[in-house]
């Protein structure tokens, strides 16, 4: 039983340290709400979509990598506020 309490324990360090990214990722402090979140991931959107650089493919390239880093941060914060 105590082994499975550790592995909660550090499943929840994980979990924590995870979400930590995401929020740095989305350029927002630890615990930010809901509607900061989702304005912090449109803004950032909007700022490197892969739209504004269809002339260069490789700066493309790079803005489909980082929109898709964003969503999935915005995504795995918004399961983390609908667990609450």
């Amino acid at each position: 039983s105590s082994m499975s309490g550790m592995d909660r324990q550090s499943r929840d360090r994980m979990r924590d340290r995870s979400l930590a990214k995401c929020f740095a990722l989305l350029e927002l402090p630890v615990g930010a709400s809901r509607t900061e979140v989702m304005r912090a991931w449109r803004t950032l959107l909007r700022q490197y979509h892969p739209d504004r650089y269809l002339g260069d493919p490789e700066q493309h390239a790079s803005a489909v990598a980082l929109v898709t880093s964003l969503t999935d941060a915005y995504l795995a914060l918004l399961a983390h506020y609908d667990r609450r």
